[in-house]
């Protein structure tokens, strides 16, 4: 063998370990230049493969590649070549974003190599112009992350909590409350709780169970003895969240516009928040021991429990509030009936991070040990976030070929392993293997 064919063997040997796994997506995508450059804006791969498709039929093949051939991989990550003085190469890689729920994507150097890298925009706090929030790094979470379905239930679930032993607790739309096992999803124990919907459920400090329903009452539960221990009534709407305070006090918020607060040993009324003019759908304790709350009025309002004040209210343009949950850091976490959402100031009520790649309103969120954040919608796409940067780090798609109209998110928790499960609209639970080694 002459020296030629020597470094001939030794090139095609390198080349193989660092790159070609496929053919690239721009030779069947070559005669497409029109159909890539009109559905540069759309969302998600099925529309993207649609909007190709509908513009030039002949392209069905460049719609299928763009997805499939990933044809370079880097320390075990697979990417899609990019060359950004190829226009096509260009196009491609924003469409691979686009239907990857990114808003938009470009060729760079990534170790040495032209790759299509995706990220995402986040409005800065202090001006109008927004900032590209990107990195070097790989956009996905590095290891592996699968699910399963964890059970299916008699009915759907509305919200539900980790007690101490580490079993779940379940409020449920059939009107009642289920003692779940984390490990598989067993029912240990089952409770008729109200006549109609419970809609949340919350664990208080002495252990004890709260559940507010459909009935417009709370109840505290004894759940060795399964029975009631207290009843409240005083809300002349459906009671829609209860939370548990501090120094023995219970917070609840009703479709009758108002909070109020109880005392959890004699269930006597303490006071009634008025300043709402919508439904409360969401009560939060801040670090600071101030209570908020998100209401269909478009507004957050934080309340000093002692006084029964407001001390601040937060508009910022808001559409209706839906959920609310708190950062390790303090910083409030809003979900609005919108597809985007929010990290705000939980003192100013500036907005740190805008949140966008769901193309439908995600239906709650959960913070991981991580402390990466994870959200689900009703077009079954969960998404997990960095929260320090909006960048989405894990996306599950739904898989077309068994789609169902009814598997769309009601309610995540996150187990004592730091596993995510997620309850959904057709009666199942799912669980994702979040937990363990750092992301």
């Amino acid at each position: 063998m002459n020296i030629l064919n020597i470094y001939l063997v030794v090139w095609v040997l390198i080349f193989s370990k660092t790159s070609c796994k496929s053919t690239h997506s721009s030779n069947s995508c070559k005669n497409c230049l029109d159909a890539l450059s009109n559905c540069l804006s759309c969302i998600g791969e099925k529309n993207c493969k649609k909007c190709i498709k509908s513009i030039s039929p002949n392209c069905n093949q460049c719609s299928k590649d763009i997805f499939s051939n990933n044809n370079f991989e880097i320390e075990g990550e697979n990417y899609l070549s990019c060359n950004n003085s190829v226009f096509i190469h260009e196009n491609i890689c924003k469409i691979k974003c686009r239907g990857e729920f990114f808003q938009s994507g470009e060729c760079v150097k990534l170790d040495k190599f032209s790759v299509c890298q995706c990220f995402n925009f986040t409005p800065a706090t202090t001006t109008t112009t927004p900032t590209i929030t990107t990195t070097t790094k790989k956009p996905y979470i590095q290891r592996n992350i699968t699910f399963r379905i964890f059970s299916e239930e008699p009915s759907y679930i509305n919200d539900f909590k980790v007690l101490k032993n580490g079993d779940l607790i379940a409020a449920e739309y059939n009107g009642y409350i289920r003692i779940l096992d984390a490990l598989n999803g067993t029912p240990k124990k089952t409770i008729y709780a109200h006549s109609g919907p419970v809609w949340s459920i919350d664990i208080l400090e002495n252990g004890d169970i709260v559940s507010g329903g459909d009935d417009k009452s709370i109840k505290i539960w004894d759940l060795n003895t399964e029975s009631v221990k207290l009843q409240l009534n005083g809300h002349s709407g459906l009671v829609r969240v209860v939370k548990s305070l501090s120094n023995g006090y219970l917070a609840s918020g009703s479709t009758d516009n108002s909070i109020k607060i109880w005392n959890i040993f004699d269930g006597s009324l303490i006071a009634t928040l008025i300043g709402h003019t919508n439904h409360i759908q969401d009560l939060i304790l801040l670090n600071n021991g101030y209570l908020a709350s998100g209401s269909k009025d478009k507004t957050i309002k934080v309340w000093d429990i002692q006084t029964s004040k407001i001390k601040y209210e937060f508009k910022n343009n808001f559409k209706e509030i839906w959920r609310m949950n708190i950062l390790k850091n303090g910083d409030l976490l809003v979900l609005e009936v919108d597809k985007n959402f929010k990290i705000i100031d939980s003192v100013t009520g500036e907005t740190k991070i805008l949140f966008s790649g769901h193309t439908s309103m995600p239906r709650d969120f959960a913070v991981l040990n991580s402390g990466d954040i994870a959200t689900g919608d009703s077009a079954q796409v969960i998404i997990i976030w960095d929260a320090d940067t909006g960048y989405i780090k894990k996306l599950f798609n739904k898989n077309p070929s068994s789609f169902d109209n009814y598997d769309i998110l009601r309610s995540f928790v996150v187990c004592q392993n730091g596993d995510l499960i997620g309850a959904f609209e057709n009666k199942k639970l799912k669980i994702w293997n979040t937990g363990g080694e750092p992301f």
